[in-house]
């Protein structure tokens, strides 16, 4: 967590956005980690599988894929 953090500091004051959107999937895996154990450890089973059933973020196909470009 500590190390996910000052990644996040460093990033931030370089004002990075890649970099820090990058880092911040970091840290929030180690806060969820955390919490797993300590804020909600009776539920981990129930936590765990709502986090499988779902998808958060699809990041759009990189310019080179020249996905973006294809029109139909």
């Amino acid at each position: 967590m500590k190390a996910a953090a000052l990644e996040a500091v460093k990033v931030a004051k370089a004002r990075d956005f890649d970099g820090l959107f990058n880092v911040g999937d970091r840290v929030d895996k180690a806060c969820e980690a955390c919490h797993l154990e300590y804020w909600y450890p009776g539920d981990r089973e129930a936590v765990l599988k709502d986090q499988n059933s779902k998808v958060t973020y699809d990041p759009p196909p990189s310019p080179s894929s020249g996905a973006a470009s294809k029109k139909k």
